[in-house]
């Protein structure tokens, strides 16, 4: 009763509710020693010793071997396809545990088994075997060593032009390879030129969802680094992300655009905090953060108002007027961590250095004991983020 109390003073708080209003961590791979010496040191120029490439048998660097020459072999592929298809599907690291796959990742790599396969996405007279060759890559490139590798050879801007291709098989196998990339954060900055933004940005219209979604995805993931943020808090692109959060679109899309804002306004830039207001986005963020939806959707909302209203005046006043401190009071208890986590980080842009909703908070007294007794009883069960933003906001309230 108390939480219920607490809300509906909360929401009784917030100043004249408008109809109008309520209408992602960068840390460096763990490689092992041997992985890490390939990555920052100097390539061998000879083979790979058998102590650092240990394998069952020595018949599987064979098999890459036999398969790297043919695939190097320009009549071998004008001629029959099955062998070069074989070719292609024999390039793979099955191994059971991380340090046979890193192994085996070495030894591609020492092959230049990835610089044939980038080749075929090259030439347009091999179209057929696009979807193969993507089909490998994809699998390959959730690998850290061979990402790195496929960064080093350039393969962003070969999978750039394959974002925009008319077959949406290679649409999305491209932005698939491309997220996979994205994955580690070393790599948000280098992915992060204007041919990838921008094919990425265009393949939001595609009429495939999955398509839209995965780019918002790798989209998020370059926000990761400071130049990627730089592009996409350009009033276009900011425009087109935010679009992804009507209510025409499915959930996973409309979260998946929603964790991108967050990561895009990591930096609070204030004329992107402002486009995001204006454009009546932050309005839909507010929507999203209603328990209706699944904790991850809500989640990634309360992400992107974290980010999009702190210090920010006018957007804090206006995520209040739409009800959104309610809401976020309400997921500051949620058993999800995710959600607990960020709506706290929210609530505490909400009410840094505006004195107003301050007030209203404060003078909650239910409101604020709840807290209090959260920050004493479950502080065991809360992550470094979440104390940190429970004792910033408690701090102001007292």
């Amino acid at each position: 009763m108390r939480h219920l109390r607490a809300l509906v003073a909360l929401q009784r708080g917030a100043r004249g509710v408008s109809a109008a209003a309520t209408a992602r961590y960068a840390t460096s791979t763990r490689l092992s020693p041997a992985a890490r010496r390939c990555v920052l040191g100097p390539r061998r120029a000879g083979p790979w010793p058998v102590r650092q490439l240990a394998t069952d048998s020595d018949v599987g660097g064979h098999a890459i071997a036999r398969a790297v020459a043919l695939l190097r072999d320009p009549e071998a592929v004008r001629g029959a396809r099955e062998p070069i298809l074989s070719a292609i599907q024999s390039i793979a690291i099955p191994g059971p545990t991380t340090e046979l796959r890193e192994q085996q990742a070495l030894r591609l790599i020492q092959a230049d088994a990835l610089e044939p396969l980038l080749g075929f996405l090259r030439d347009d007279r091999l179209v057929d075997l696009h979807v193969p060759t993507y089909l490998c890559l994809i699998r390959l490139s959730s690998e850290p060593l061979v990402a790195h590798e496929l960064l080093r050879l350039d393969a962003p801007a070969i999978l750039a032009t394959h974002v925009g291709h008319p077959d949406p098989r290679l649409q999305a196998a491209a932005c698939v390879t491309l997220g996979n990339l994205a994955l580690d954060p070393a790599a948000a900055a280098p992915l992060a030129t204007s041919s990838v933004v921008d094919a990425l940005l265009a393949a939001l219209e595609s009429p495939h969802e999955a398509i839209q979604r995965s780019a918002l995805t790798t989209l998020a993931s370059i926000a990761g680094s400071q130049r990627g943020r730089q592009q996409l808090r350009e009033l276009e692109s900011l425009l087109a992300i935010s679009a992804k959060l009507s209510a025409d679109y499915s959930e996973p899309l409309r979260m998946a655009a929603a964790s991108a804002l967050g990561n895009v306004l990591l930096d609070h830039d204030a004329a992107a905090q402002d486009a995001l207001r204006e454009s009546g986005a932050l309005a839909e963020l507010v929507l999203l953060a209603s328990p209706v939806y699944s904790p991850d959707v809500c989640s990634a909302a309360a992400w992107a108002i974290h980010h999009g209203a702190h210090l920010n005046r006018e957007s804090q006043t206006m995520v209040v007027d739409a009800g959104g401190l309610g809401l976020l009071f309400q997921h500051a208890f949620s058993d999800d961590e995710s959600l607990q986590t960020n709506a706290l980080l929210a609530l505490d842009s909400l009410t840094v250095g505006h004195d107003d909703n301050t007030a209203i908070c404060r003078n909650n007294a239910d409101a604020v004991e709840l807290l209090a007794a959260l920050q004493r009883d479950a502080a065991d069960d809360l992550n470094a983020s979440a104390k940190l933003a429970l004792h910033s906001l408690l701090t102001r309230l007292r």
